[in-house]
């Protein structure tokens, strides 16, 4: 069985989920071995530095899906035995459980606004249908945000995976077998459109207008294609992974990437 790895990137500095231009440290979260790796990277060249997280918490074995985090803390979506999202300190601490799900959720990907105030949460192939999960860090307020069944006028998720906020109050979700990311409003969770289609849409990461960023040729193009690579100027981007980031044995696949200037 292949396990499915999700990466989440941290600034040394502030410790938002963004690509940095240099030096980054990156977690990622590998299903099938059961942990969170903590990776150096510098200039494109990835360092293993240790097992940020395995082992049993809570009186469970942990089976990492998702990663985030808010510049305080990260949050690690477990799929296995025990369904919950878990918090640990930027060190790797073991901190508590931040939410149990019943046995008919499956916790896939994490994001965070762009304030570090809202978690929101992928529920695929969960037996009780596919939803969007919120959590108010402030208020203490969680729960179903987007539920699409029943909703006239509009196709039900299906495998919603990838997810990513914007600055301006938009969440994107990766609706995978559906082939497209939808948008919605990231605070009353209404359905604005079908942003854009791509088959087989993978994982999200919104990326802010700071620095000038590197596109690919033709959008679908393999990250290690440098020469149909190009340097854009500075705008908004959704990075969006098409396909699966899996491990099979030691080797490490490549999703193909789409740059989407927004």
């Amino acid at each position: 069985m292949r396990g499915r790895l999700i990466a989440c990137v941290l600034f040394a500095l502030c410790g938002l989920s963004r690509f940095a231009v240099r030096a980054e440290t990156v977690l990622l979260a590998d299903s099938g071995t059961k942990s969170v790796r903590q990776y150096a990277v510098t200039n494109g060249v990835w360092t293993y530095a240790k097992d940020f997280a395995s082992g049993i918490y809570a009186g469970a074995t942990v089976q990492p899906f998702g990663v985030a985090c808010d510049g305080r803390q990260v949050y690690v979506g477990d799929i296995g035995t025990a369904k919950r999202i878990l918090t640990f300190g930027l060190d790797g601490t073991y901190v508590g459980v931040l939410t149990n799900f019943d046995a008919a959720v499956t916790p896939e990907c994490l994001a965070f606004s762009p304030d570090g105030k809202k978690l929101f949460m992928s529920d695929a192939f969960g037996t009780a249908g596919d939803k969007i999960y919120r959590f108010d860090l402030t208020t203490g307020e969680n729960g179903v945000f987007i539920n699409t069944n029943g909703w006239s006028g509009l196709a039900a998720f299906n495998n919603p995976r990838g997810l990513a906020v914007d600055e301006s109050g938009f969440l994107y979700v990766a609706d995978r077998n559906a082939n497209v990311i939808r948008q919605f409003n990231a605070e009353t969770g209404a359905f604005v459109k079908n942003f854009y289609s791509v088959a087989s849409p993978q994982g999200l990461m919104y990326d802010a207008a700071e620095k000038p960023v590197h596109r690919f040729d033709g959008g679908n193009r393999s990250p290690d294609s440098r020469r149909s690579c190009e340097r854009i100027l500075p705008c908004n981007i959704l990075r969006c992974c098409v396909g699966e980031l899996h491990r099979d044995g030691n080797d490490r696949k490549r999703p193909l990437l789409l740059f989407i200037s927004l």
